[in-house]
Protein backbone atom coordinates (compact mmCIF):
# COMPACT_ATOMS: atom_id res chain seq x y z
CA UNK A 1 0.00 0.00 0.00
CA UNK A 2 2.77 2.84 -1.12
CA UNK A 3 1.10 4.71 -3.76
CA UNK A 4 -2.02 5.95 -1.22
CA UNK A 5 0.38 7.03 1.12
CA UNK A 6 2.65 9.22 -1.72
CA UNK A 7 -0.91 10.45 -2.87
CA UNK A 8 -1.85 11.81 0.52
CA UNK A 9 1.57 12.91 1.36
CA UNK A 10 1.63 14.98 -1.57
CA UNK A 11 -1.74 16.20 -1.17
CA UNK A 12 -0.81 17.28 2.23
CA UNK A 13 2.87 18.74 0.83
CA UNK A 14 0.55 20.86 -1.75
CA UNK A 15 -1.65 22.23 1.01
CA UNK A 16 1.29 22.99 3.87
CA UNK A 17 2.90 24.64 1.23
CA UNK A 18 0.18 26.73 0.57
CA UNK A 19 -0.81 27.32 4.27
CA UNK A 20 3.13 28.19 4.91
CA UNK A 21 2.76 30.78 1.62
CA UNK A 22 -0.28 32.37 2.96
CA UNK A 23 1.59 32.90 6.18
CA UNK A 24 4.38 34.10 4.73
CA UNK A 25 1.98 37.13 3.16
CA UNK A 26 2.69 36.01 -0.16
CA UNK A 27 -0.91 36.14 -1.35
CA UNK A 28 0.13 40.44 -1.33
CA UNK A 29 1.57 39.82 -4.14
CA UNK A 30 -0.63 38.18 -6.37
CA UNK A 31 -1.58 42.00 -7.17
CA UNK A 32 1.19 41.79 -9.61
CA UNK A 33 -1.43 40.13 -12.13
CA UNK A 34 -3.97 42.76 -11.62
CA UNK A 35 -0.53 45.11 -12.76
CA UNK A 36 -0.43 46.47 -9.04
CA UNK A 37 2.64 45.16 -8.46
CA UNK A 38 4.15 45.67 -4.82
CA UNK A 39 7.93 45.38 -4.96
CA UNK A 40 10.08 44.22 -8.25
CA UNK A 41 9.43 40.66 -6.82
CA UNK A 42 6.03 40.59 -6.90
CA UNK A 43 6.65 40.04 -10.91
CA UNK A 44 8.07 36.27 -9.82
CA UNK A 45 6.41 35.96 -6.46
CA UNK A 46 2.64 36.76 -7.64
CA UNK A 47 2.10 33.96 -10.40
CA UNK A 48 4.34 31.55 -8.52
CA UNK A 49 1.50 32.37 -5.33
CA UNK A 50 -1.34 31.49 -7.72
CA UNK A 51 0.23 28.73 -9.38
CA UNK A 52 0.63 27.60 -5.90
CA UNK A 53 -3.02 28.37 -4.79
CA UNK A 54 -4.37 26.43 -7.63
CA UNK A 55 -2.64 23.58 -7.18
CA UNK A 56 -3.71 23.12 -4.00
CA UNK A 57 -7.13 23.91 -5.02
CA UNK A 58 -7.50 21.55 -7.54
CA UNK A 59 -4.68 19.12 -7.68
CA UNK A 60 -4.58 18.38 -3.84
CA UNK A 61 -8.03 17.15 -3.95
CA UNK A 62 -7.65 15.04 -6.88
CA UNK A 63 -5.04 13.71 -5.41
CA UNK A 64 -7.01 12.86 -2.08
CA UNK A 65 -9.72 11.15 -3.73
CA UNK A 66 -7.63 9.13 -5.98
CA UNK A 67 -5.35 7.69 -3.07
CA UNK A 68 -8.33 7.19 -1.11
CA UNK A 69 -10.24 5.21 -4.51
CA UNK A 70 -6.80 3.45 -4.79
CA UNK A 71 -6.87 2.27 -0.93
CA UNK A 72 -10.30 0.82 -1.16
CA UNK A 73 -9.79 -0.89 -4.37
CA UNK A 74 -6.61 -2.47 -2.52
CA UNK A 75 -8.71 -3.34 -0.01
CA UNK A 76 -11.83 -5.01 -2.13
CA UNK A 77 -11.49 -8.90 -2.27
CA UNK A 78 -9.98 -10.31 -5.72
CA UNK A 79 -13.04 -12.17 -7.31
CA UNK A 80 -11.55 -15.57 -5.37
CA UNK A 81 -14.97 -18.29 -5.73
CA UNK A 82 -15.72 -18.55 -2.08
CA UNK A 83 -16.09 -21.70 -0.60
CA UNK A 84 -18.95 -24.48 -1.35
CA UNK A 85 -21.86 -24.62 0.94
CA UNK A 86 -21.76 -27.39 3.22
CA UNK A 87 -24.77 -29.21 1.85
CA UNK A 88 -24.87 -28.12 -1.37
CA UNK A 89 -23.47 -29.96 -3.93
CA UNK A 90 -21.80 -28.12 -7.04
CA UNK A 91 -21.18 -29.91 -10.30
CA UNK A 92 -17.78 -30.72 -11.80
CA UNK A 93 -16.26 -29.10 -14.50
CA UNK A 94 -17.11 -31.92 -16.76
CA UNK A 95 -20.44 -31.86 -15.78
CA UNK A 96 -21.00 -28.46 -16.18
CA UNK A 97 -19.68 -28.52 -19.89
CA UNK A 98 -21.51 -31.69 -20.58
CA UNK A 99 -24.40 -29.73 -19.35
CA UNK A 100 -24.09 -26.66 -21.52
CA UNK A 101 -23.62 -28.74 -24.56
CA UNK A 102 -26.99 -30.83 -24.30
CA UNK A 103 -28.65 -27.90 -23.96
CA UNK A 104 -26.91 -26.00 -26.63
CA UNK A 105 -26.25 -29.07 -29.34
CA UNK A 106 -29.47 -30.30 -31.51
CA UNK A 107 -31.81 -32.87 -30.81
CA UNK A 108 -31.99 -35.93 -33.35
CA UNK A 109 -35.98 -36.56 -34.25
CA UNK A 110 -36.57 -40.40 -33.87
Amino acid sequence: MRRPAVLFGLAALLAGAHQLANLAGLARHASAIAGMPLSAASDVIGPAFVALHLAAAVVAPILMIAATADALLRLAPRGTPSAPRSGSAQPSSSEARASDVSSVAPRSVT
